[in-house]
């Protein structure tokens, strides 16, 4: 609210109690001598609390001022335009992301209180001359106007352009500025040109290009040079103008309706939406001195990886365990989706019922398994929204001819989560579809049933790397869920045949991608094979050491607790103090602040609203900024459950081999070890692979026949307290 309200409240108040204390004429005749004494105590006890109250309210007012001046208006002017967009909640989504503080008005006079105002839709003729005015002068003044589609002339000297025309014809758009410090973070090819629509269609979204006058060009469109974003000074200030809509590039490619605007559609790096947001954050730092926003990576600044597996399918159900085994010995928290198709039609037999013991083991691992769907239906996207009270001895749905019969999306995603819960005694809150299909309503069923996270899209299609809240229906008008969408940043699918190395430098290449970003790594694969732990092995060893490991649950719940995380700041003298709010105590330890130029501060401190000191950690960050931390990252890890630590990790490969076959395990610690290979009758078929006492760790060997024929063997790995055994078959060349 307004501190002026109070303020003047306040004052109001003060000057009622001055004049009763004053003006003592008009009571003092009834008042005994006593009474007169105990007036006198009672004026004196009112004079100091009045001046209380002036100190705290005084105090108050200039915290208030100072959050205004750290603070990001939105003036929402939908009503003004009979709007129903989401151009708001981009930007809110814009702000929330970022993590910058953020205030949403209607009122042109309250806008102007803070140092950058983001007019949220186009600027056409419904702004009084009062108001035109009054932007003018904040711009003037030194504020920072940021505007789309301006069309009004009287707001052309403002931004320094003499005309804005709009188009459909604009697939790309490319920054051109080099010297523009609020394109800091817009350095790789793929985001210093973005994609407005493919190719392949005549007409894409909405863009507007400006003819100048004295503005400086930042972008322009690549198929004719026009200019697509500008800026210009005018007086103190700077104003922005951008040729597109924050709604057509934040909120329509999350609900899939951006002219198929991806360049690749997965397992590549497509930053179109982030792009906008992280050309807002270079505003904000470039304006704000010391500008603090939170973090989107947890600690100080750690990748993020977000590890997932879909099993969908009787061998992903067979091997499942073994990824779960290696990931849990290893401290990597990770989520299986899992379909559990318990019908039999053409699309596949009853894989489910016979493999609920191994998804019981599963579930006691601490690992979070997740639903994939009922049937993994190539044609969920065409089921009816059908209505609740699904179980198993009800729906029944069948594909056959390209068809599902007997289906729904309520059924898909209600059986399966019940199944799950039921027959694994897991908590299921996480979604991921088969083929990755998008039902037109499934934010509205996922958000009936209760799901907190989905996996439904690849980063690429939605033109976005950061999580967001799912639209409860695929369109403009559509209400926000609450699921928040992790999109899908890679599928490592690796064939037996693929080269190794050069599918990790693929993924470590995209990592560093995102990572630059600041953004969460979601990578998700199918545990078809055992080859595909080995690669995951591999690629795991090649990622830093400090990365951070979470699984769907985990990441949702430090995303909405960060949601959730206030603070307040007052720069002065080149010394800066946090305030945390009691509602944001204690602080969750995965939480981190960045201050730009932090390095250069004289003194941080960092206290509750109380006053008392908060502890922290601080690290340089890029070539001036501070990451602010609360804990260091060893107090995730001993989050593992570490009773599970005792478990052994085996792994042959290629199963089935033919001349020479792999043996890749794992010592939670240092024993005796001893590998054999044995036929079904329990023979040993070759002297022991390994003899011999091992430290704890990973360790290879490999195993070539002599003499063996083909058939069904098993390798045995024995050590001081467990023995693992894991089936291999050899086929003859």
């Amino acid at each position: 609210m307004n501190c002026d309200y109070f303020k003047n409240k306040g004052n109001l108040l003060l000057k009622q109690i001055l004049f009763l204390l004053n003006d003592r004429s008009k009571i003092m005749p009834c008042l005994s001598r006593d009474c007169n004494f105990r007036y006198n105590v009672i004026a004196k006890i009112s004079l100091v609390l009045v001046f209380l109250f002036s100190v705290s309210l005084a105090a108050y007012s200039q915290v208030n001022k100072s959050e205004e001046r750290r603070t990001i208006a939105i003036l929402d002017v939908t009503e003004r335009l009979a709007e129903v967009t989401k151009n708001v909640y981009s930007l809110e989504y814009i702000c929330k992301t970022i993590g910058i503080p953020y205030y949403i008005t209607k009122d042109v006079s309250d806008a102007i209180r803070f140092p950058i105002l983001i007019v949220c839709s186009d600027i056409t003729g419904y702004f009084t001359t009062a108001e035109t005015t009054l932007l003018k002068n904040y711009v003037s003044a030194g504020g920072i106007l940021i505007a789309p589609y301006v069309s009004n002339q009287n707001f052309y000297p403002l931004f320094g352009i003499t005309g804005c025309k709009v188009v459909t014809s604009h697939h790309t758009m490319t920054w051109t500025d080099t010297e523009e410090t609020a394109l800091r973070w817009i350095d790789d090819p793929l985001e210093k040109t973005i994609s407005l629509g493919n190719a392949s269609f005549a007409s894409v979204m909405n863009s507007c290009y400006y003819q100048l006058a004295n503005a400086v060009p930042l972008a322009k469109y690549m198929e004719d040079g026009t200019v697509g974003v500008a800026r210009n000074a005018y007086g103190k200030g700077y104003a922005y103008c951008i040729g597109f809509s924050f709604q057509s590039m934040i909120f329509v490619p999350q609900i899939n309706n951006d002219f198929e605007a991806q360049r690749t559609y997965s397992s590549g790096f497509e930053p179109t939406s982030d792009v906008l947001m992280l050309f807002i954050k270079g505003i904000y730092a470039k304006y704000i001195g010391y500008a603090t926003w939170k973090h989107t990576l947890p600690y100080n600044n750690l990748p993020l990886l977000i590890l997932s597996h879909d099993v969908d399918c009787q061998v992903s159900m067979v091997n499942m365990n073994d990824f779960a085994d290696w990931e849990l010995i290893n401290g990597i928290h990770s989520t299986f989706f899992v379909t559990t198709h318990y019908t039999s039609d053409k699309q596949d037999h009853d894989y489910y019922t016979e493999n609920i013991p191994l998804l019981t083991t599963l579930g006691r691992k601490n690992t979070e398994i997740g639903s994939h769907s009922l049937g993994h239906l190539p044609d969920f996207d065409d089921l009816p929204f059908g209505q609740l009270g699904n179980t198993r001895q009800n729906y029944y749905p069948v594909y056959s001819n390209s068809v599902t019969t007997g289906g729904s999306v309520l059924g898909e995603c209600e059986v399966s989560k019940y199944l799950l819960e039921k027959d694994n005694n897991v908590v299921v809150s996480s979604f991921r579809p088969g083929y990755l299909s998008f039902p037109k309503e499934l934010g509205r069923a996922l958000d009936t049933l209760g799901y907190k996270q989905s996996s439904i899209n690849t980063a690429n299609d939605v033109l976005t790397n950061f999580p967001y809240y799912l639209a409860k229906t695929k369109a403009k008008s559509s209400q926000i869920s609450g699921v928040l969408e992790m999109p899908v940043c890679i599928f490592v699918d690796p064939t037996e045949n693929m080269n190794k190395d050069s599918l990790i430098n693929e993924v470590n290449l995209l990592m560093k991608k995102v990572y630059a970003n600041y953004a969460p790594f979601n990578m998700a694969n199918h545990p078809t094979k055992l080859y595909k732990l080995y690669i995951e092995k591999e690629l795991i060893k090649s990622l830093s050491t400090k990365t951070v490991y979470m699984n769907f649950v985990e990441f949702g719940s430090y995303w909405r607790k960060r949601e959730a995380f206030t603070f307040t700041q007052v720069i002065k003298n080149d010394s800066a103090i946090i305030t945390i709010p009691d509602t944001s105590y204690p602080i969750d330890e995965q939480l981190s602040l960045v201050i730009n130029n932090g390095q250069n501060l004289k003194s941080l401190v960092i206290n509750r609203q109380n006053g008392q000191a908060i502890g922290y950690l601080k690290a340089n960050l890029e070539i001036n900024d501070l990451v602010i931390y609360f804990k260091d990252k060893s107090s995730f890890i001993t989050k593992i459950d570490r009773k599970q630590e005792n478990k052994l990790s085996l792994l042959a490969y290629p199963n089935p081999f033919s001349s020479q076959l792999t043996i890749n395990f794992t010592l939670a610690e240092a024993s005796y070890a001893k590998v054999e290979i044995f036929d079904t009758w329990g023979r040993i078929v070759s002297v022991p692979l390994v003899n011999q006492r091992l430290t704890s760790g990973t360790h290879e060997v490999v195993f070539t026949p002599n003499g063996s024929g083909s058939g069904v063997y098993f390798c045995r790995l024995k050590t001081d307290k467990s023995t693992i055994v894991t089936k291999i078959i050899r086929i003859r060349d």
